[in-house]
């Protein structure tokens, strides 16, 4: 009894769907799963531009200290101390080695005239003389030596005394052609125990010029020198190569060492 009435109600349901134009009841819909912890979306990448990185050629720079001390080389320097007389005997030599501006100082004693520096280091020197009171090497001898060098030096050394000339030409090459000036500097010199000059000026001091062969003064002969000890002539040259010229001062005569002149343009 029990089945029939569950059929029947089966049915009825049946029927009342048919009769509402219904199909069949749709299957239960399955809610889609979220996740616990979504991701944010991910942003596109940019485009990129390729980088290229290159090495600069070469080995890194080192830097060298050269040592100022002037042994420990295989170079030599040498040669002898005189005059137009003969060699000095017992004259200072100071040989200094240049490093930038550092210098190590050396000084020799010619005993004999001649001197000798053994196992030094090659660079700059400078090389100088002296013997007191009145012997000087007025002009240094500067130089660069080779490692393994071996340099002879000839120093010849000048006599200072009461009355000295020292001569600037203007310009500095005498002219074919033209006249030139001639700037004489005089000075009692003595000379110091570091082997400088004292150059003392002798102020307004009569002096007179004479020239000789290849040259000739222009305007006067004469003239007296300034509070600095200086006084200016003008010459001329009128023969090609050696010339003379002197210049009086008292019961003095010196020569100017002037350079010769040169040749007139063909």
């Amino acid at each position: 009894m029990f089945r029939r009435g569950v059929a029947a109600a089966v049915l009825l349901l049946l029927v009342a769907a048919a009769c509402s134009g219904g199909g069949p009841p749709p299957p239960p819909t399955v809610p889609a799963t979220v996740p616990d912890d979504p991701s944010p979306p991910t942003a596109p990448s940019a485009p990129t531009t390729p980088t290229t990185f290159s090495a600069v050629p070469g080995r890194p720079r080192t830097t060298v200290v050269e040592p100022v001390d002037m042994f420990g080389g295989a170079a030599r320097i040498a040669g002898r101390v005189s005059t137009p007389q003969g060699p000095v005997v017992a004259a200072t030599v100071r040989v200094e080695r240049l490093v930038d501006d550092q210098v190590d100082t050396r000084d020799l004693n010619a005993f004999d005239g001649s001197f000798s520096l053994g196992d030094i280091r090659g660079g700059a020197y400078r090389v100088r003389a002296w013997k007191l009171p009145d012997l000087l090497l007025l002009d240094p001898e500067v130089f660069f030596l080779a490692a393994d060098e071996s340099k002879t030096l000839d120093l010849q050394l000048s006599r200072v005394a009461d009355v000295n000339v020292r001569t600037t030409l203007d310009p500095a090459r005498p002219p074919a052609e033209g006249p030139y000036n001639v700037t004489i500097f005089l000075f009692a010199g003595t000379v110091s125990d570091q082997g400088t000059l004292n150059a003392i000026p002798r102020p307004q001091t009569p002096v007179q010029l004479e020239a000789g062969n290849g040259l000739t003064v222009v305007g006067t002969d004469r003239g007296q020198t300034d509070a600095n000890g200086r006084v200016r002539f003008t010459v001329r040259c009128v023969a090609a190569g050696p010339v003379n010229a002197e210049v009086l001062v008292s019961t003095f005569r010196l020569n100017l060492g002037l350079p010769p002149c040169p040749s007139v343009p063909g």
